[in-house]
């Protein structure tokens, strides 16, 4: 161990610049991709979160021809809430959603948006719903940050 130790001296001081080179780039690599990681993984964290929080509470039920990435599903996938569901919403364990498709027209463009119905009342979903109590003679909305 001892003559392992001192060739391995023996080799970073002898190949001199090259290897402190190496070992700074290395460090310097390691140190970034680290760096990295912890910034994805966060990412990650922070929008499974904001999910959680924003859209589906603790999870979600689904009628059988709801598509969410098929806009033109939407009208067929809307029914009556199922009985053995009325009394986990009365609760206020489950919050019923209606999802439709709608236009929009910013700037005099079309653009397709879906739009959620959810009751004002609320409190599964950290949106701030009683805000929609307040509006009197209009439609009350929520819009996205990047949509206003």
């Amino acid at each position: 161990m001892k003559n392992a130790c001192k060739l391995a001296y023996r080799n970073l001081i002898g190949a001199g610049l090259r290897t402190w080179l190496n070992v700074i780039v290395l460090s310097f690599s390691f140190v970034i991709i680290i760096w990295f990681q912890g910034i994805m993984v966060g990412w990650d964290h922070q929008a499974k979160t904001d999910m959680t929080n924003w859209e589906i509470g603790g999870g979600q039920y689904w009628h059988q021809n709801y598509d969410p990435f098929d806009p033109f599903s939407f009208t067929e996938s809307n029914i009556a809430i199922p009985g053995e569901l009325e009394e986990e919403i009365r609760r206020g364990d489950i919050e019923p959603m209606l999802i439709t498709q709608g236009s929009i027209y910013p700037q005099g463009r079309l653009q397709s948006v879906t739009i959620k119905g959810v009751n004002p009342n609320q409190n599964i979903l950290k949106l701030p719903t009683n805000l929609l109590d307040t509006v009197i003679d209009a439609v009350p909305a929520f819009i996205g940050g990047m949509m206003a």
